[in-house]
């Protein structure tokens, strides 16, 4: 199933940092490209910082945002935050911005529930491994499309 969207990626650790606008790319086949050159970025799991960084900075008309879409934020996350998310969170919900929360290896359930829009069965996944991601990319792709209703914005963020 394809739906159509903008996409940007902000990733983070200690100090977040965007790697590409929703504005950045015109093609699949760029997107594809720069998600298969994406760096890893170790380190620290700041996820409360990196979800106000991205409302700060990321769903924004000067990066893309259209006024008409729809928000949309995707948190990826494979640890336990080191600082407060709940108030953040609320934040971007509160700002319209409806989020999806996966979790991989040592990801914090209860903090997942926290920053995912809710229903959770809709927004929330949780996988053991990177490699079980694949488990979850249909579910989640008719998720998102749902969530779209049409054009959309979607932004990524990566611990």
């Amino acid at each position: 199933m394809a739906c159509a969207s903008l996409t940007g990626l902000a990733q983070y650790s200690r100090d977040p940092k965007t790697e590409w606008h929703l504005n950045s790319h015109a093609t699949r086949q760029s997107l594809q490209y720069a998600v298969a050159n994406l760096p890893y970025k170790g380190g620290n799991t700041m996820t409360g910082m990196a979800l106000n960084y991205i409302l700060q900075n990321n769903f924004k008309a000067n990066v893309g945002l259209r006024p008409d879409s729809r928000k949309i934020g995707v948190l990826v996350t494979d640890g336990k935050s080191q600082d407060e998310i709940i108030v953040n969170s609320q934040k971007l919900r509160d700002s319209g911005i409806e989020l999806y929360a996966i979790g991989v290896k040592d990801a914090d359930e209860n903090e997942l529930r926290s920053i995912a829009s809710h229903p959770d069965d809709i927004h929330m996944y949780n996988v053991k491994d990177f490699s079980f991601l694949l488990d979850i990319v249909d579910d989640l792709t008719v998720n998102l499309c749902n969530s779209v209703k049409g054009l959309g914005t979607v932004s990524h963020i990566l611990d």
